[in-house]
Formats: C-alpha cells, sequence, structure tokens
C-alpha cells in the first residue's frame, strides 16, 4: 500500500537523490542493480548532478563507467587509419584527430566519455573491459592513469577474452606521454581503457593447482599503513600485488603493508592486528591488506559478455526476429533493433518480437483496431490502420508505415519489408481464432492469390474446436485482403476491409462470413493481450476515479485520462494513486498555474506529472474536471483527506472544509486535529488552517522565495514542526470525485 511506503525515492533515482560515485551508492544498497543512476561527484548542491551508468556485478561491483569507445577501422587494426573513439579530453598530443566526448556514457555500447576532471573524483582504481582483449582490474603505483602519472601500476586480468590458455602476464606500467593517447604496458609499449571508484576490493593469487579454485582473499585499503613496529619481516615487492602473493604464500602472514615509494612489503602476524581499527592510518603512496575469508560461492560465478545483446541496440540489429531467436533461443518477447536488409544497420529499426507464441521468432507488422465494433456487420465498420499494400482508391482508413512496438500499437510496418521478414504468418485477434499459415501458391506477404495451408493454434470463440481453418488467400477483394475456404463471401474467416462506405472486417471463426466473432470485448483489435482501458490513448478514461470504477484491481501507475471525455486527441498520460484512501489520483509540484501574486516567482508547470517525485502540476484548469476530493500527501507533514464546503482548493473558494488525517507522519501520538478551512488569498499561495490564518495553519504552498515561508506543520501551529532530516521532502495534491 502507498500509505505504508517511505515515499523518498532510492538512492540514485533522481537528481535530488544523487550520490557521489556508483561505489557510494554500492555500499549504501548492496543489492542495487546494474543500471543507470544519477551521481554527484563533488557532493554538493546536486544542481550538477548528471546521469551515469554503474556497473554493479563485475569484480564486487562499484564502478562508474566513465568512458566506452569503438574503433575507426577494426576491420584493418593495425592500420594506421584505426583508431579509438572517442576520446576523452585528456591532455594528448594536439594531432589526435579523433571526436572527443564530455558526455557521460549510460550503456557500455554508448560511445562517450565522461569529463576527465571528474575521473579522480570517482577512485584511482580502474576497471577496463574489452570484447576482444582481456579484463583488466587496476590499482595505482607510481603510474595512475587517473593522475595521468607515468609510472608502474598494479594489474589483474579478471577474464581472459582472447587467451584461453590463461598464459599471458598483465601491464605493470602506465604512461601518458605517447604520442597520442595512454599506453598500458610491461617493458616497452602498447593498449587501451574503462571505469572507476573502490575503497577495497579482493586480490586472488595465483593457483598452485588445477583444484585450488579460492586461492588466498586480501582486503585492500589505499593510502593507508598499519601501525606495527613489530612486523614478522620485510621483502623487497616491485608492486601491492607481489606483497599479496609473498603474504599469501606463508602461513604466519596475516596482512601486510606494501610501500610504493621503497618497493616494501612488511609482513604482520596475527597478534598484530588485535586493535588494528585505532591504528591504520593514512599514509600517501602506501597500501594495507589483510586476509579474510573467501565470498561464499555458490557456483561458478558467471562471465559477463561486454558485446551488448543481440538487437539491444542499433549497432547489433538482426535481420529479423527469427534470426535473433535462433541465436539466442531464450530472448523474451519484447522491443529489439532489426534491419531487414542486413546492410550498414543506418536503416536498423525497432520492432516488437513475439518470442513465446508457436516458437517464438515471430517479427511484429501490423496491430490493428475497428472503427464501428459494436455495430460490427455495419458497413461504417473497418480496420484501422491499415498496411501501405495496394487496394482500391475508395478504401478510407489511415495508412501507417510506422514499426509498431507492442501489440496494441495500432500501426504497421511499411509492406515493402514484410517479405524481407519471412513468408509465414501469424494472425492472433482477441475476437477470432489464432492462425499460422504457410505460402503455397497463395501468399499474403506476396500479395498473390491461391491455396495456402493455415493451422488454428488457439480457439478465442470456438470453444467446441470444430471450425476449420482458411485455405485459401485473395488479395483482389474489394477494399482488403481475405482469408476464406471455398467462395469469397460464403466461407470468409477473416476479411481485412479498409473502407468505412461499404461492406464489413469479417472476424468469422465458423468461416461462414457471419458476424460470429467474440463479443463485447473491451479492446477489439488484431493481436492478443488485450490492453485495460487508459493503457493508451484509444482507451484513454476522463480520471482515476473512473478508471478504479471500471477495474477496482488496478494498481498505481501512469494511465492515459481525457478529463474532458472527447475525441480523446488531447488525451495525455497522468499518475494515479489507486491504494492510498480508496482514491485515484493526479499529482502536483512545483506550483500550478493557479491564480497567484505577481510576486510569486518559483517555476510553474502545467506538464502532468508521472510518479510522484516527478516534480510537476497538471494544467490548473482540469483539475474541477477530475473531482474536487483532494488528497494531500508528503514525506514532512501528516496526509490528509478533504472533502469541499463552502470552500474548496479546486473552486479557488474561500471558506469551510471537511479535512480528515488519513496517516501520521510526524505526529505519531496522533494528538494533532485537522485543518478546517481553506485559504486561497493568502499572500503567495493556498492555505490549510483552522483558526487564525497564521498560528493555525497546517500546509501554506508558499510560492515567492522573497518572503514568508511554506509551512507544513503537522500540529497546525503555523511553526516549523514538519518532519526533520529527509533526503528528499516533497508532496502532492492527488484529486478525485465525491
Amino acid at each position: 500500500m502507498i500509505a505504508d511506503k517511505n515515499t523518498s525515492p532510492p538512492p540514485g533515482f533522481d537528481q535530488n537523490s544523487a550520490v557521489t560515485s556508483c561505489q557510494t551508492l554500492h555500499n549504501q544498497s548492496p543489492t542495487t542493480s546494474s543500471g543507470v543512476y544519477w551521481i554527484d561527484p563533488d557532493g554538493g548542491s546536486q544542481a550538477n548532478a548528471f546521469k551515469a551508468y554503474c556497473d554493479m556485478e563485475t569484480d564486487g561491483g562499484g564502478w562508474t563507467l566513465v568512458w566506452s569507445y569503438s574503433f575507426t577501422n577494426y576491420n584493418n587494426f593495425n592500420d594506421d587509419s584505426n583508431a579509438s573513439t572517442p576520446r576523452p579530453n585528456w591532455l594528448v598530443k594536439a594531432k589526435a584527430d579523433v571526436s572527443v566526448s564530455t558526455n557521460p556514457p549510460l550503456n557500455e555500447t554508448d560511445f562517450n566519455t565522461m569529463n576527465v576532471s571528474l575521473w579522480k573524483q570517482l577512485g584511482r582504481q580502474v576497471l577496463i573491459k574489452s570484447n576482444i582483449n582481456n579484463w583488466l582490474v587496476c590499482h595505482p603505483g607510481l603510474g595512475s592513469l587517473v593522475d595521468w602519472q607515468e609510472g608502474n601500476i598494479n594489474c589483474t586480468i579478471i577474464k581472459n577474452v582472447a587467451d584461453p590458455s590463461e598464459s599471458s602476464p598483465a601491464p605493470s606500467k602506465f604512461s601518458g606521454k605517447t604520442n597520442h593517447g595512454p599506453i598500458l604496458y610491461l617493458s616497452g609499449y602498447r593498449l587501451g581503457m574503462y571505469v572507476f571508484a573502490l575503497t577495497f576490493v579482493f586480490l586472488l593469487t595465483p593457483r598452485t593447482s588445477a583444484k585450488d579454485e579460492k586461492g588466498t582473499f586480501f582486503r585492500m585499503e589505499e593510502n593507508a599503513f598499519l601501525d606495527d613496529e613489530n612486523a614478522l619481516q620485510s621483502e623487497k615487492a616491485d608492486s601491492i600485488l607481489t606483497c599479496a602473493q609473498m603474504c599469501g604464500r606463508e602461513v604466519t602472514c596475516k596482512g601486510a603493508n606494501f610501500l610504493a615509494n621503497e618497493g616494501t612489503c612488511f609482513f604482520l602476524g596475527e597478534g598484530r592486528r588485535a586493535s588494528k581499527v585505532e591504528r591504520v592510518v593514512k599514509r600517501e603512496g602506501s597500501f594495507y591488506v589483510e586476509k579474510v575469508n573467501p565470498p561464499e560461492i555458490s557456483g561458478p560465478h558467471p562471465e559477463q559478455n561486454t558485446s551488448p545483446p543481440l538487437g539491444s541496440n542499433q549497432n547489433s540489429a538482426e535481420t529479423s526476429c527469427q534470426t535473433l531467436h535462433n541465436q539466442s533461443p531464450t530472448t523474451s518477447s519484447g522491443v529489439y533493433w532489426i534491419d531487414p536488409d542486413g546492410g550498414s544497420q543506418a536503416n536498423a529499426f525497432k520492432a516488437y518480437c513475439d518470442m513465446d507464441t508457436y516458437g517464438g521468432g515471430w517479427t511484429l507488422v501490423w496491430s490493428y483496431s475497428f472503427t464501428n465494433y459494436s455495430h460490427f456487420n455495419d458497413s461504417s465498420n473497418a480496420i484501422t490502420s491499415r498496411p501501405n499494400w495496394l487496394v482500391k482508391a475508395k478504401v478510407d482508413v489511415p495508412v501507417s508505415t510506422n514499426p509498431l512496438l507492442n501489440e496494441t500499437d495500432f500501426n504497421a510496418l511499411n509492406f515493402s519489408l514484410w517479405k524481407q521478414l519471412g513468408r509465414q504468418i501469424l494472425i492472433k485477434s482477441n475476437i477470432n481464432n489464432w492462425l499460422v499459415c504457410n505460402p503455397g501458391r497463395g501468399s499474403l506477404v506476396d500479395w498473390r492469390e491461391g491455396d495456402m495451408n493455415c493451422t488454428i493454434i488457439k480457439y478465442v470463440v470456438d470453444s467446441s474446436k470444430s471450425s476449420l481453418a482458411p485455405s485459401k488467400f485473395s488479395e483482389k477483394t474489394s477494399y482488403g485482403p481475405m482469408l476464406y475456404s471455398s467462395g469469397y463471401w460464403n466461407s470468409t474467416y477473416y476479411y481485412f476491409d479498409g473502407y468505412k462506405g461499404h461492406n464489413w472486417p469479417t472476424h468469422d471463426p465458423l468461416g461462414r462470413d457471419e458476424t460470429n466473432q467474440k463479443k463485447n470485448v473491451v479492446d477489439p483489435h488484431g493481436q492478443n493481450a488485450s490492453p485495460p482501458p487508459g493503457s493508451n490513448q484509444h482507451s484513454a478514461v476522463t480520471s482515476c476515479q473512473t478508471l478504479l470504477k471500471q477495474h477496482p484491481t488496478m494498481c498505481s501507475g501512469v494511465y492515459w485520462i481525457d478529463p474532458d471525455g472527447g475525441s480523446q486527441a488531447n488525451a495525455f498520460k497522468a499518475y494515479c494513486d489507486m491504494d492510498t484512501y480508496g482514491v485515484s489520483s493526479n499529482a502536483i509540484t512545483p506550483r500550478p498555474n493557479s491564480p497567484v501574486r505577481s510576486e510569486v516567482d518559483v517555476p510553474v508547470s502545467s506538464t502532468p506529472p508521472l510518479n510522484e517525485t516527478d516534480l510537476n502540476a497538471i494544467n490548473f484548469s482540469l483539475w474541477k474536471q477530475l473531482g474536487r476530493r483532494v488528497l494531500i500527501k508528503g514525506n514532512i507533514n501528516n496526509w490528509l483527506v478533504c472533502h469541499p464546503g463552502t470552500g474548496s482548493l479546486v473552486d479557488w473558494q474561500e471558506g469551510d472544509i471537511n479535512c480528515t488525517i488519513i496517516k501520521y507522519v510526524t505526529d505519531l501520538s496522533g494528538s494533532s486535529s485537522a485543518p478546517s478551512k481553506f485559504l486561497a488569498k493568502a499572500n503567495y499561495g493556498p492555505m490549510f488552517y483552522s483558526s487564525g490564518r497564521w498560528n493555525s495553519t497546517y500546509y501554506y504552498f508558499d510560492g515567492y522565495t522573497g518572503n514568508d515561508w511554506p509551512t507544513h506543520d503537522p500540529l497546525g501551529r503555523g511553526g516549523p514542526n514538519q518532519k526533520k532530516n529527509v533526503v528528499d521532502p516533497h508532496g502532492n495534491i492527488f484529486i478525485r470525485a465525491e
């Protein structure tokens, strides 16, 4: 129930809840999945916060993606014309000619890069992932990519992509002083890049045998030193990794200090760590590691494929949904990128793939509804919209060539592309039986009359399953193609009539050209999955309350509404609260365009908010069309439901109102009383109060930053008694009919 939830958004959910890095987010919420979140590296006002991609799985998670790149000539990899593109705005020679990016990448194939000046605010440990080279995790030593400092670094290969024998060593040096970009190398130069931020990691020493599956794990603190005068011994080491490996081989060694500038590793014993928390001190260039128990591993760690999933973006477009299904049989139904001609992918587009019905792999090419379903056999009834196939000029329903993205997106793919996708046809409808048809002499895709081989795969209407499937196709009928059995008009199964002046669009599961289609369907169409009212513009309802009355089990969410109940051309999306106090709703903030003094200076919004932290407001002129009962919710004040009396917020009318507290957010004793009056003529916004205006104010929606303040007092005293220390303080107003 919304009434019981914490309305503060999770960390990183929006600009107001931005975190300093993906690592911070991972620390606060370890179960957060990989994805796009808001971050604010400088930890300031959040005004300069931005979206970034967080990898929450690889090598412990918490990595902020700072660069994603491709190549200018991958097919001729060692040609001079090949370069990584785009590049960050780091310091290189003026000759570097690939494009520079400072736009944070939002996924691993969004080829962009975050401004380099921000990288060191995110951390200094680097993860480099590639689908053509091994993956690395690199800790700074004397060298550092983030600090653009040449010298030794401590890298570990965490995934062998190209070298299955796992014989290759990791690079150990970094240089930014090469000709046109930085290099990671062993002794004499060459390589590429990726991501950041971690305060500790696990390091795995080399396996001593094939059976040694786990090795030794360490926790590491960078720029830290455990103050211990009684170190077991000291050894020379060229890196923190070498130091950890040497400690790992010594049973008595329980931890180590590594001084990078001296190349010295100090082994620490068991008793040296009893009060280590107090004795770990900050020390530049030093690393402290200690042995820890290995993490619980329930099975082999799945290796992530860094290539984007097939069809997930334009560059990975497949020729059809069937091709995608063949290559990845577990792919679920949804929207994917396809490129039917299999060319450069420049003309690839998004399409809906049905991966479940009758074996899967179907590309959705047409979804339609009806112009007069309630009078099905009237000549005014036709399918709509229609593909751009060849029919008589009289056909008057709209033509579509827009790829459709779900089964009730009433559009059609350009008919010229259909034959590139295949010739087998799946026809689904919620008022007629489902068919799969294979071409014979006749073919819908080839627009050729003749026999075809159809099978009924789902009985929608004829539960006795006595009906036969059609066996013929004709494109030579009056106003659209037909599937039938013997004589055109006495055995029609599907007739896709596109003219509203004659005939009607037969959908007869018995194949008799009669009105045997399924009756009383809320949203009849040529696909499965009927959408509930409010799920698209064509099914918009007048208010959330209307929707709730029609479907009492509806969940809170975004629906289409049309307050004036007209043509639906002016319908819009709005957020409906279907849980709180039995109401449905629309939410507001900052301020609506209601009449207030000219000094009011906060932004005005007339954009419908789509969730409770989408800070916007529906045009005030529409409120009274939605109802007059008001629900006020906030995470710093009690929740109210107010019925109009002589006063009304919606009518902007001063007077008495009847309010009830439905949730105590601050005053848990439940001793406060609800406001009883509404005032529209307060200084800079409306007010809910009890007796004297300023000494009994409960809510005052002050919109002027130059005077007064927005009282949110659960005690109704006009004081600062609102809930304190809330991460994302906000409020919402919802409306429903009486």
